[in-house]
C-alpha cells in the first residue's frame, strides 16, 4: 500500500530513520502497511520491503525493535528465555542486537522493556517465566536498588537471601541513613521519570503517525497510556 501524501512520507521517514523511535510505533506502522503477512517473509526481504515502502534507510536497531516486538506477541521467547529478553531490552532501548557482544540490560532498560511489553500485551507480567523474574531481581540488587519502583517490583524475583535486610543493617548512623534513603528515593524516581518520558514520547509518536486504519479503540488506548504517565 503506497504512502499517500508528502506529510505522511515525511513523518514515516523521520520515525523509521530515528534510532529513538519506540518499538510499538514501528510495529504499528508495519502492521498497518503490510498486515501480519509481512512478517511471514524472510527477515532480509521484509527489511527491504520496509525500506522501500517508507522510503528510508532502515537502521538495524529499528528492524530489531520491530522483530522483537512481533516475537513477544507470537512466541514466549521474550518472556521465558533470558538471552531473548536481554536482546529485546537492548533493541527497545536503542542498541542493535549483537550475538558477539554480551550487553546486559540494566535497571532502566528492564523498566522500559517491561513497560512496553505490557503495553503490547497486558498479560506480560503473568507471562514472565522464573528466569526472567530472577534476572530482573538480580539486576536490581546489582545496582544496589532497595526502593524498587512498582514497574520492576511487580515482576521481579529477588531470591531468598537477606539482601534487603542487610542493605538497611549496613547503614550504621542516622546521617548515613538519611543519605541512603535520599539516594534510594532518587534512584527509584529516576527510573520512574525515565519510563514516564518514554511513555510521553510513545504517545506523541502514535498520535503523529498517519495510519490508514486507525481503530475506533485508539482513543481509549491513548487515554490509558496518558493515564499511566
Amino acid at each position: 500500500m503506497p504512502i499517500a501524501g508528502i506529510n505522511a512520507e515525511r513523518v514515516y521517514k523521520e520515525l523509521f530513520s530515528s534510532k529513538e523511535t519506540c518499538a510499538t510505533t514501528l510495529l504499528a506502522a508495519c502492521l498497518n502497511e503490510f498486515g501480519q503477512e509481512g512478517f511471514e517473509l524472510e527477515p532480509e526481504a521484509f527489511a527491504l520491503d520496509i525500506s522501500e515502502a517508507f522510503r528510508v534507510s532502515l537502521p538495524q536497531v529499528n528492524f530489531d525493535k520491530i522483530m522483537s516486538a512481533w516475537t513477544s506477541l507470537t512466541t514466549d521467547l521474550v518472556h521465558k528465555d533470558i538471552a531473548t529478553f536481554i536482546s529485546t531490552a537492548n533493541a527497545f532501548n536503542g542498541v542493535a542486537i549483537s550475538f558477539d557482544i554480551f550487553d546486559p540490560a540494566d535497571i532502566f532498560e528492564c523498566a522500559w522493556t517491561v513497560t512496553e511489553l505490557t503495553l503490547l500485551d497486558p498479560e506480560t507480567p503473568v507471562r514472565f517465566g522464573p528466569d526472567i523474574r530472577r534476572y530482573i531481581g538480580e539486576t536490581c540488587k546489582s545496582a544496589g536498588l532497595v526502593k524498587v519502583p512498582p514497574v520492576l517490583r511487580e515482576v521481579a524475583d529477588f531470591g531468598d537471601d537477606d539482601y534487603f535486610e542487610l542493605s538497611e543493617i549496613n547503614v550504621t548512623s542516622l546521617e548515613d541513613a538519611s543519605v541512603w534513603q535520599a539516594n534510594q528515593e532518587a534512584q527509584s524516581r529516576a527510573i520512574e521519570v525515565f519510563v514516564r518520558d518514554r511513555l510521553i514520547k510513545l504517545v506523541s509518536e502514535l498520535n503523529e503517525m498517519p495510519l490508514t486504519d486507525r481503530a475506533d479503540t485508539w482513543t481509549d488506548f491513548a487515554k490509558e497510556l496518558i493515564d499511566t504517565i
